[in-house]
């Protein structure tokens, strides 16, 4: 026989059965379709991140950085031990150079400013203009400044905070002390675009080059050596001669510490996408990840599709070896048409991505590229081919082993094997016990990585043995099962095992991935909890009396003791102490740190009270420091000033972080009747019962923010570590239950495909159940019945092993040093055992229907 005639062959089967490769060929397409969108958004943002660097340098030929700076770090092409910014001399060798223009900078001039039409400070850096306008590098509206009095601001800038031109801003020095200058308030001359955030210069004002000196305070230079400058953007008078040698010369250093780095301005575009791309990688192997579980599940079900078809067509195969076809050519012929299944599902699959890419174009903010790249339809088509092809590998050749008499003389049904074959089992507890022993090797020898191994090890492992229990949960049923229903639907489901294996399988995955997230999602939030409990000495610090601390007025300790009622009777708070400033350290601090720190007065029974683990007792005459001071000062005598008073106190250094210094309200009393005005205000201090879940938190964060009258974003603490990592805990995994949804509905199609390949397969049976009087609705439920139970058990032990595998995995974070705090939702376990199941039941009905509609004599006529 000619191969030309199977390929007819084969190309006959998949058309004339195509209504039971359509679930199939669904599964294949949405694999495919999800690898190729993982690709096509890390070709996305790449291409983004080079669209906003290129216009920096699209007129330099050569950029001259510092060794240290955050390019160079990034790029692992400097150390922190280097400079940052270039010498000065450096800076000015470039600018006096005839042979070449300097064309842009980039500086390390960090400023605050503030507008009329916003209420806060922002945050902007200050840059330079190039010597000549037409190097500027971006388009703009208005006049590039032309005196010490204008500004250029980004269109970023311009939409966020509603600048137009013409409109004023007043510029700040760092952390909003007030520039080295006359003029601080600056007009907007010129607004020039920029596409995106993503640029680097999404948030750089342009001021004249003599400005900038002014706006810098001279303590923002470590010496007077160094420039503000990281880089230096410059074009050459003769490009075609490279950088210059002399001029390499004149900027060498002679130490490496300052010694810069010269790279072509395409390097330097490389070297900022890379930059910016920092974490794109872990991105990427996280989307991946959840596509190869999505290709796992997708895999299941091509392999049972192609069994069952295969077992159908055994005769068929049989009458083509006995008319002298190969055992060779006919699996050719099986593998051609998974073949032709995978190229054309992964096809609309992929094509359908590019569809949708194209048009989230139209939506998509200005400045985001969406990269087109054939790498995402290549890896997107070939992987959908490969698995298609190696899912029906196995059936094919099993379908070979079948002699062409045996095949002809006795219908071989695919329920007479085993649940599990012996070399799976035997592959199953190997790695169980494998994966078991490297388990306990990593936790003993804190190799968090291997812990993340043995647990998938043992994932697998579970995977292969889990049909076997199945069987062995099914028997159980059976024996103990009531009602002529249940019975006999328990009877066909251990008795068509693989069939049976096939739908648990796909469930039981589903199950166990889904509760595995939501279970470490539990225990990251208690342990998270614990955390923020232990490493935060109190729950919240809230600044208090801020009105009567900005007129310099002084409270009566009866005030403090109100307030502190006050804050105690708030739900769930255990106690509460107020701090008031008292003076500063003048005397006996170290003259190398600088000015001695504030100190504040507080109750010594409040405070041990509400500072978690304080070890020291707070008596009179001392002064306890928190652990971040040198321990040096402990025992040595300090005098506290505020105004012409003083007050003498040892320095006790405690093991606990507290904010600031403290002594007690009776030693600080003469401090405390100094009309000095104080630098800082009235300070509360906040504890919580342990164990708070985030509604409790979040609403002590509120009622505190109402009892002391702060703005929430200036109160910090044990709270708000808990919320905000928990908000961020609570966005992973929905994006993780997100992206597992896309395996969910794989898992169900896999369910309905199953269930109606399976359908198809029984109808001589169930035409035998209706010969001896069941009727189709009876039938119809006892179908439905049968997915039920596999489903229900399934998910149960799903659950149970998510759970199981979740509380191994977590232990990474133990290996690193942080107390797990085991946490089980059981609602949320409820639900996805309800829904679950549910899903599953629903994924039967139409297959339920149709094996009920068959006619019995139609189906007894089937040979």
């Amino acid at each position: 026989m000619k191969t030309s005639t199977l390929k007819t062959v084969a190309h006959s089967h998949v058309t004339s059965q195509r209504k039971k490769f359509v679930l199939t060929s669904i599964s294949i397409g949405v694999a495919a379709f999800f690898l190729a969108a993982v690709f096509l958004l890390t070709q996305t943002l790449t291409a983004s991140f080079r669209a906003a660097s290129e216009p920096l340098y699209s007129r330099a030929d050569y950029v001259v950085n510092a060794p240290g700076s955050g390019l160079m770090l990034s790029a692992q092409q400097g150390s922190a031990d280097q400079s940052a910014t270039l010498t000065q001399q450096q800076v000015d060798a470039l600018k006096n150079s005839s042979e070449v223009d300097i064309v842009g900078t980039r500086s390390l001039t960090y400023l605050g400013f503030t507008t009329d039409k916003t209420s806060s400070s922002e945050s902007m850096r200050a840059e330079a203009l190039p010597d000549s306008p037409d190097s500027f590098t971006y388009d703009f509206e208005g006049a590039l400044p032309t005196n010490k009095n204008q500004v250029a601001i980004p269109s970023t800038m311009a939409d966020k905070l509603g600048l137009s031109l013409g409109d004023s801003i007043s510029v700040e020095g760092p952390a909003g002390q007030a520039a080295d200058t006359e003029n601080q308030a600056f007009t907007v001359s010129a607004v020039y675009s920029v596409d995106t955030t993503l640029s680097p210069d999404s948030m750089t004002f342009y001021f004249e080059p003599q400005v900038l000196d002014s706006l810098i305070p001279a303590a923002q230079n470590n010496s007077a050596e160094l420039s503000n400058y990281e880089e230096v953007s410059v074009k050459l008078k003769d490009a075609a001669a490279g950088f210059p040698e002399d001029l390499k010369d004149k900027l060498s250093s002679g130490s490496a510490d300052t010694q810069p780095v010269i790279v072509s301005s395409s390097e330097q575009v490389d070297l900022y996408v890379k930059q910016l791309s920092m974490g794109l990688d872990v991105l990427t192997y996280v989307l991946l990840t959840f596509a190869g579980i999505a290709l796992v599940v997708a895999t299941f079900v091509i392999a049972n599709t192609f069994r069952v078809l295969t077992t159908l067509r055994v005769s068929e195969l049989a009458m083509l070896r006995t008319l002298g076809a190969q055992r060779r050519q006919l699996t050719t012929m099986l593998l051609r048409e998974a073949l032709a299944l995978g190229f054309f599902s992964s096809l609309v699959g992929v094509v359908l991505a590019f569809i949708l890419a194209a048009l989230a174009q139209l939506f998509v903010p200005r400045g985001i590229v969406i990269g087109f790249s054939p790498i995402a339809a290549l890896v997107g088509i070939g992987v959908g081919i490969l698995v298609t092809v190696a899912s029906s590998l196995v059936p094919a050749v099993k379908a070979m082993k079948v002699s062409p008499l045996s095949a002809l003389s006795t219908a071989q049904r695919a329920e007479s094997e085993p649940a599990v074959s012996r070399p799976t089992m035997t592959a199953g507890a190997l790695l169980l016990v494998a994966g078991a022993g490297l388990y306990v090797f990593a936790v003993v020898a804190d190799r968090p990585f291997l812990v993340l191994i043995a647990t998938f090890v043992l994932a697998i492992g579970a995977l292969l043995l889990f049909p076997l229990l199945l069987w062995l949960l099914l028997k159980v049923l059976q024996r103990i099962a009531r009602g002529s229903t249940v019975t006999l639907a328990l009877n066909q489901a251990v008795n068509s095992m693989q069939r049976t294996a096939s739908t648990g399988v796909i469930v039981f995955l589903s199950a166990t991935l889904i509760s595995g997230v939501l279970m470490g999602h539990s225990t990251g939030v208690a342990s998270n909890a614990k955390m923020s409990e232990t490493a935060y000495p109190v729950a919240l610090n809230s600044p208090v009396f801020e009105e009567e601390s900005e007129k310099g007025q002084h409270l009566e300790w009866s005030q403090i003791q109100q307030k502190e009622e006050e804050l105690e009777g708030i739900d769930h708070v255990s106690s509460a102490s107020l701090a008031a400033p008292a003076g500063v350290i003048t005397e006996g601090f170290p003259e190398d740190q600088g000015q001695g720190p504030e100190v504040f007065a507080v109750d010594p029974e409040k405070i041990s009270q509400t500072i978690a683990g304080l070890d020291q007792e707070l008596t009179e005459n001392t002064v306890l420091l928190p652990v971040a001071f040198d321990s040096s000062l402990d025992g040595k005598t300090v005098v506290i000033s505020a105004g012409q008073h003083r007050v003498e106190a040892t320095a006790r250094v405690s093991e606990v972080g507290f904010y600031a210094p403290l002594i007690s309200k009776n030693t600080a009393q003469p401090l405390l009747e100094s009309a000095d005005t104080q630098t800082t205000g009235y300070s509360a201090m906040v504890n919580t019962e342990p164990g708070l879940t985030s509604v409790e938190a979040q609403t002590v964060l509120e009622e505190v923010a109402s009892a002391t009258g702060a703005d929430e974003s200036k109160i910090f603490g044990g709270i708000n570590d808990k919320l905000r990592n928990e908000q961020v805990m609570k966005i992973i995994v929905g994006v993780m239950l997100g992206l597992l949804s896309l395996a969910t509905i794989i898992a169900l199609i896999g369910v309905a495909n199953t269930l109606s390949l399976s359908a198809f397969q029984r109808r001589r049976e169930n035409a035998m159940l209706r010969s001896i009087g069941l009727s189709a609705k009876k039938l119809a439920r006892l179908v439905a019945l049968e997915s039920l139970l596999i489903a229900a058990v399934s998910v149960i032990c799903g659950i149970a092993a998510g759970i199981g595998l979740a509380m191994l995995g977590v232990q990474v974070l133990a290996v690193d040093g942080i107390d797990i705090v085991y946490a089980v939702n059981p609602f949320a376990l409820l639900v996805v055992a309800v829904f679950g199941t549910g899903l599953a039941y629903l994924a039967s009905l139409l297959p339920a229907k149709k094996a009920s509609r068959v006619s019995p004599v139609t189906a007894l006529a089937i040979s």
